[in-house]
């Protein structure tokens, strides 16, 4: 048994050797080695001279001198295929690693291709090798083996594993794809778990990247607040920006308020009584309570008809009353002033309406005048006046709350509310290493493992990596989804391209239906196999 095991390992060193030589090998023997022995070739006739051998086979030579066994039986070298095919597709992972990295876009692109579904790569590399030598061991030629490669190696990526979204992440992959159209970064474990993106979440520290992804996804909801406002990327957002808005936006107003007289209609008085619907429901059940003041200022407002000036000074008391009354804790009094003010701004427009044509830009310049002014009242309220950041997470409330939130702010309120520990206001932007990272690096190293201090040190780097762009593509493409694997079908597959391109006697099926329509053609009976289902023969 000691032997056994000692001649297995061996086996597999070789074989792990001679497979992640395989992939450098197509380039240096192609670049180098047949060039050089051509040349040689040329000049001293061929097959004389020096020889530069393949970097597989000098591997192998290698590993022959260093005493590793060779494998001997039909199983042992198909299980070398096996090692040596998932070996050379882990290669190619490595250098679609290095070439992700590089500064052209083509080099990126072919990365980034290389480096999908790492796992999947390297099933389907050891399939191909399966497939290849079981062919070659059943007596199939060159053509026979690179068929059976091909089909092998294609086999776990047709149907080992595929994306599907899940119906109750459909939202999420959704609200992500639009995040990240908007410029926003976020944690791909929040998007899409899985072991990758855990362990790589788990090492640069959950807390740490969400407050990274936050620090950076506040720049983003300031720059689309000044859009929404019509704001210059360089204007900052404070108090005075915002009242300077409200004041350029009310000169629409003036043409407004020389209209004439409004006659409101049924809608008008139904929208008053709506703002004292909470009032009048307190009164039923405690008449001797307290009448508010916002009461009697709603019941003033019901008229049969008012001066559009007068109209536009009522707005602009109401208004300003809603700010007091939020201000003093009295929401219930803000909120019915709003819906005043809101009431008397749809008559006008009802008003502008009736007067037709001469009434049309009147009409337009005045709602646009409301939607602007509207909006430096959302940025206001989700504003920090200290540092001048718009809050996604106070705007998210807004939206929760069925307020009218439209375009780029809209758009900072579903990120609140889809990512809210990717939105965090926070009080200063995030450290690289906090103290205890620093301690435990020091730590490490005084204990004499520089590398441990090292891992500790390079979380950092960990966090950019997830938060870049190529990481954040490929997680917002596969957000809400799952990867779905059919582990039964990828070696019977193999195994069945490997058999019958050897023109085996006994074909496996991946499925027992094609199998069936086999036995049924040869009149034989069907029976399961390793690997699939077959004719029996006898």
């Amino acid at each position: 048994m000691g032997d056994k095991v000692t001649r297995g390992m061996g086996l597999g060193v070789r074989s792990l050797a001679q497979g992640l030589a395989s992939v450098p090998g197509m380039v240096t023997d192609n670049l180098i080695a047949k060039p050089l022995n051509a040349a040689a070739d040329a000049v001293m006739g061929e097959g004389n001279g020096p020889r530069l051998q393949p970097l597989k086979q000098a591997v192998g030579n290698l590993a022959t001198h260093a005493g590793l066994p060779q494998p001997e039986t039909a199983s042992e070298r198909v299980a070398q295929d096996i090692v040596e095919g998932g070996a050379g597709a882990a290669t190619g992972i490595g250098a679609g690693a290095a070439l992700a990295r590089g500064a052209g876009a083509v080099a990126q692109g072919v990365g980034g291709m290389l480096m999908e579904a790492p796992m999947l790569q390297t099933a389907s590399g050891a399939a191909s090798g399966a497939a290849s030598g079981i062919t070659r061991e059943n007596g199939g030629g060159e053509g026979a083996q690179l068929v059976a490669a091909l089909a092998g190696g294609m086999a776990p990526l047709a149907v080992g594993r595929k994306q599907v979204v899940l119906p109750e992440k459909a939202q999420v992959a959704a609200a992500a794809q639009q995040a990240r159209e908007a410029g926003y970064v976020l944690p791909p474990a929040d998007l899409s778990p899985g072991k990758t993106a855990e362990l790589m979440s788990a090492f640069s520290g959950k807390i740490k990247t969400a407050q990274e992804a936050s620090s950076r996804n506040q720049n983003v909801s300031n720059a689309l607040a000044k859009r929404a406002l019509g704001l210059e990327p360089e204007v900052n957002i404070n108090l005075d920006t915002l009242e300077g808005l409200r004041r350029t936006a009310a000169q629409a107003y003036e043409p407004v308020a020389t209209s004439g007289t409004v006659v409101p209609t049924d809608r008008y008085r139904l929208d008053l009584q709506k703002a004292l619907a909470p009032f009048r429901s307190q009164a039923a059940s405690f008449p001797n309570a307290k009448v508010p003041g916002v009461v009697a200022d709603i019941q003033a407002l019901n008229a049969r008809q008012f001066d559009a000036g007068d109209a536009l000074n009522m707005v602009r008391y109401m208004r300003e009353a809603a700010d007091r009354s939020y201000r003093a804790g009295e929401n219930m009094a803000g909120k019915a002033y709003k819906m005043g003010a809101g009431a008397l701004e749809d008559a006008l427009e009802k008003h502008l309406s009736s007067l037709g044509e001469s009434g049309a830009d009147i009409l337009k310049n005045f709602r646009d005048a409301r939607q602007t002014i509207a909006k430096t009242y959302s940025v206001q309220g989700a504003l920090n006046p200290q540092t001048g950041a718009v809050n996604a997470i106070k705007l998210a409330r807004d939206l929760a709350q069925n307020k009218p939130l439209t375009g780029e702010l809209r758009t900072i309120a579903e990120a609140g509310q889809a990512f809210p520990k990717a939105m965090q206001a926070l009080k200063e932007a995030p450290k690289e290493l906090s103290v205890l990272d620093i301690t435990a690096a020091l730590g490490a190293g005084v204990a004499g493992h520089p590398l441990a201090a090292a891992g500790v040190l390079s979380r950092p780097l960990a966090r950019n990596a997830l938060l870049s762009d190529l990481v954040q593509e490929r997680a917002v493409r596969t957000a809400g989804t799952q990867k779905m694997i059919n582990s039964d079908a990828v070696p019977a597959i193999a195994l069945n391209a490997a058999t019958q391109s050897a023109q085996s006697e006994q074909p496996v099926y991946s499925r027992r239906l094609d199998a069936e329509m086999a036995g049924l053609r040869q009149r034989k009976k069907v029976v399961q196999v390793p690997g699939g289902w077959a004719v029996d023969q006898r």
